[in-house]
């Protein structure tokens, strides 16, 4: 198997198999987990890739026997042979199967110190110090930002962010204002004025005319000038004169200069501001020690690539991994790349503290929708080409059908094989989108087409819930939206979130009604304004409305200080539920990237489609940037420098609309239904077409699927919701009572207080944990083994303590309060046993620890 290799996989040709192929080909080589970094590019991924791995040692068949013994090069008996013993060292081992934040967090994490931060840092999602920002500027410097947020012409905020998320690719200098030569300028135009006023008609002599600034004889409503974006100065109706040939070719020389100018101002107000931003965040985050994501990023950069320590940090992370695979490379950013870039290089020289060491990635670039992110897929070829590595591709499609990889084939200009025969595609241009929608969905009822199996995928989330009122309206089905799916949403979260507005303000009857209503109370009892997780505990206490979703809110309180802070943030939040229910989806094209539907329906844009024209230009020299430009209107007939750079994003941009396009029409599986506009701007280069038949799985269901009318807003005592399930309050202080319990025999009670303390009480946790550890330790001898993770036959386990001695093993399972019915608890601990005697070999022993009793009970 080769030490570089990069792979090339388009949509549903099998990548993460690649990746888990290749990942388990190192653990047969004999490397072990903790050797194997497997970076995603999302949780989700992760964990996929955790267990299509685990999947595969506990079902290894023959094709996955012969391909693995291919990449591998090991003899399929051979594997066999050592299954069993790779399996064991999978499951109890440090996985490092994790995503590129989650990498970064575990490297700070681990030398914090070298980095200026304490290493119990809290992780958030977001920072928002902007209106601080704005609050700390004097009079003056306030006049001087509002006057360059008007110039900027777009939300200055979201700005900032973007800008600090390119941190480490910005100059470390803002360039030098140039001479301003704005004088310059009029003087020349009044030259040609004073010419035409002489020599040309009247109706020119009323365009060209004395002006006070330059705007007003470059720009019209419509534009640049017309004269203006001549070669040579051509003014019909007017008498040529080489001495004003001449003014003209130094005018539009000069309005070069002039718009190099305005951009070097503009750059230096723009830096000016974003480096008093960046200085205010930092010292936030280093004195309130909490971190973003980017922060956590920012920070572990500096540490490996300019600080004192970073040859000894990089020779630290070096001495343990032997190999580094990473998916999605297409979505890798500049700061991603140069934080593996040294360790990489290690492992092409050859050197480094492993024998044998490879690097893999796997990505394909016809998906890289991702740029506003920082994705960069140019890094996929420039890796590849820097470290002459083989780029093989996948060209077997296994997810969708005949029909549908052909007509992306022929589209895309692809050569991709298919598995399945038959499918259907639509491709047909429309002016009413909704109603076109209407006519195909209600084809595929006809067809016998299942609600749950239909997606629709919109390219912006303005349109989501205008299809999804519109299905609801004309068919009776509401849609599942990302929306329908936020914890803000569900029934008994929203009625605790209105409760609390109620008791924040008590003249607010609207939200006393709401809460009220769900709740199936006539009133709202008074509480004391406790921090929101507090007050949300109470809430579900007293009213009994406990559920996932109100965990989940309480979870998500854990960020805001105090009620109006809560209470000012928690509409934003996005985040969701899992999706426990099935029926008709609408949702992004970008939100479906990795998922795929059995019938897809693409629609464009409903309403105007108006292109994305940011005031600011990151300019590329493939992958380093070159600098920040400032979009002028017209420059472009001034600036051949500046044309270029401005053709080259219009390019971009237009690519990763194809992109997006690539990625929508390559979720469908069985039917690709696409409804475009005419001379639409994100699918207008696609011919429309009509092929194959619609075929309905046999799981499907006849006939279209109506939700009967709900009206639940009504005293009809507290509502039941359906596809929700009821859960009591001691049921989930009980989880995370025993949560709490057995994190501090894992990591310590310090932090455990910290953070199980708002969901139960735990005043006596700290004894009781000293107690037991006493107890155990006075009892038992040998070496203690904390949370061991096992499979024994078809099922997973994991052991809270087991003890090691000369020729036994003593298992042990801490629980947190013993039930009057201990049968299940005993089951547990007799399969643990089993498990370890199966295992090892070894005479086992049981004990089941009740915490609350200080007890040790044999089993």
């Amino acid at each position: 198997m080769r030490e570089l290799l990069a792979l090339k996989a388009s949509a549903g040709t099998g990548k993460t198999y690649a990746l888990a192929l290749r990942y388990l080909a190192r653990l047969f080589q004999g490397s072990s987990p903790y050797d194997v970094l497997a970076i995603t590019f999302t949780n989700k991924a992760a964990n996929e890739m955790r267990e299509r791995v685990a999947e595969f040692l506990k079902n290894m068949d023959e094709e996955l026997l012969c391909n693995l013994s291919k990449v591998a090069g090991i003899a399929q008996e051979e594997l066999l042979k050592s299954r069993e013993k790779v399996l064991q060292k999978f499951m109890h081992e440090d996985l490092l199967i994790m995503t590129i934040d989650a990498f970064v967090q575990k490297i700070l994490r681990k030398f914090a110190y070298y980095g200026g931060v304490a290493t119990d840092f809290e992780v958030t999602e977001k920072i928002d110090l902007f209106e601080e920002f704005i609050e700390s500027m004097d009079e003056n410097e306030l006049k001087e930002f509002i006057s360059f947020t008007l110039w900027h012409g777009s939300k200055l905020e979201q700005f900032f962010s973007l800008l600090y998320e390119k941190d480490k690719e910005l100059p470390l200098q803002a360039p030098k204002p140039l001479q301003d030569n704005t004088q310059k300028v009029l003087q020349l135009y009044h030259k040609i004025a004073a010419h035409v006023q002489e020599f040309g008609s009247d109706a020119k002599k009323r365009l060209f005319k004395q002006v006070e600034s330059i705007d007003e004889f470059v720009k019209t409503s419509n534009g640049i000038r017309s004269w203006l974006k001549e070669n040579s100065c051509k003014i019909p109706g007017v008498k040529k004169c080489e001495e004003i040939e001449t003014v003209f070719q130094d005018l539009k020389r000069e309005l070069r200069d002039y718009f190099a100018y305005k951009e070097s101002q503009f750059l230096a107000q723009l830096f000016h501001f974003y480096w008093r931003f960046r200085a205010m965040r930092l010292s936030f985050i280093k004195k309130e020690n909490i971190l973003s994501f980017t922060d956590i990023k920012h920070i572990t950069y500096d540490l490996l690539q300019h600080s004192l320590q970073k040859d000894f940090l990089y020779f630290r992370l070096d001495s343990r991994l032997a190999h580094i695979m990473i998916d999605e490379f297409q979505d890798t950013s500049v700061e991603d790349w140069e934080i593996f870039e040294p360790l990489v290089d290690e492992i092409a020289a050859g050197e480094g503290a492993k024998d044998f060491r490879s690097f893999f990635y796997v990505g394909d670039t016809k998906q890289s929708i991702y740029g506003f992110r920082g994705g960069m897929p140019e890094l996929f070829d420039y890796v590849a080409q820097r470290y002459s590595m083989d780029i093989e591709e996948l060209n077997v499609n296994y997810r969708s059908k005949k029909e549908i990889v052909a007509y992306v084939n022929e589209e895309f200009g692809l050569h991709q094989k298919w598995k399945k025969d038959g499918g259907y595609v639509e491709v047909c241009e429309s002016e009413d989108i909704l109603q076109t929608l209407k006519e195909k969905l209600q084809m595929l009822f006809d067809a016998g087409v299942a609600s749950k199996d239909i997606a629709i995928l919109v390219p912006t989330n303005k349109d989501i819930l205008k299809v999804a009122d519109f299905i609801e309206e004309t068919f009776g089905i509401r849609p599942l939206t990302s929306t329908s799916k936020l914890i803000i949403h569900q029934p008994f979260a929203r009625a605790v979130i209105e409760a609390i507005k109620y008791l924040a303000n008590n003249e607010n009857t609207l939200a006393h009604f709401h809460f009220c209503a769900v709740a199936g109370v006539s009133d709202i009892e008074q509480m004391e304004l406790d921090k929101p997780v507090h007050l949300i505990r109470k809430i579900c206490d007293r009213y009994g409305l406990w559920d996932a979703s109100t965990v989940a809110l309480m979870q998500e309180a854990l960020m805001y200080k105090d009620i109006e802070e809560f209470l000012l943030g928690i509409e934003g939040s996005t985040t969701q539920m899992p999706n426990s229910s099935s029926g008709m989806e609408v949702l992004t094209i970008h939100k479906s990237k990795g998922l795929d539907f059995a019938h897809t329906i693409v629609l464009d844009v409903i309403g105007v489609d108006r292109p994305r024209s940011e005031s600011v230009i990151f300019e590329y020299d493939g992958v380093k940037l070159q600098g920040l430009r400032l979009r002028q209107q017209g420059r472009e007939y001034f600036d051949e420098e500046y044309a270029k750079v401005l053709e080259k994003v219009q390019e971009k941009e237009k690519a990763e609309l194809r992109n997006v396009a690539y990625v929508a029409l390559t979720r469908a599986v069985n039917s690709l239904i696409v409804l475009k506009k005419p001379k639409s701007r994100r699918f207008g280069f696609l011919h429309t077409t009509k092929r194959g038949a619609i075929e309905v799985a046999s799981s499907s269901q006849d006939s279209l699927e109506v939700e009967p009318f709900a009206y639940p807003l009504q005293f009809f005592g507290k509502q039941e919701f359906l596809e929700e399930q009821e859960y009591k309050p001691n049921d989930y202080e009980a989880i995370y009572k025993g949560e709490a319990y057995h994190k501090s025999f894992e990591i310590g009670c310090d932090y455990v207080k910290s953070r199980y303390a708002l969901f139960h009480e735990l005043d006596d946790l700290e004894k009781r944990v000293k107690e037991a550890r006493e107890k155990i330790e006075k009892l038992f001898k040998g070496d203690f083994y904390k949370e061991i993770p096992f499979v024994h036959g078809e099922r997973l386990g994991i052991i809270d303590l087991l003890i090691e001695d000369e020729d036994s093993f003593i298992v042990i399972d801490y629980k947190s309060t013993k039930p009057a019915d201990e049968s299940t608890y005993i089951k547990q601990v007799t399969f643990y046993k089993d498990a370890v005697a199966a295992i090892t070999g070894k005479k086992v022993q049981g004990f089941l620890y009740y915490l609350d009793e200080n007890i040790l009970k044999k089993v």
